[in-house]
C-alpha cells in the first residue's frame, strides 16, 4: 500500500495526523 501520492500526502498530515492523535486520545482512552 506504499504509492507515491499517499506518501506525499501522509507527510502533509503529519502535524494534523499528531494532533488527531492526541484528540482521539484524549477522548477514547481517557
Amino acid at each position: 500500500m506504499k504509492k507515491p501520492y499517499a506518501k506525499a500526502s501522509a507527510a502533509k498530515r503529519q502535524p494534523l495526523a499528531a494532533v488527531t492523535a492526541q484528540v482521539v486520545s484524549g477522548t477514547n482512552f481517557s
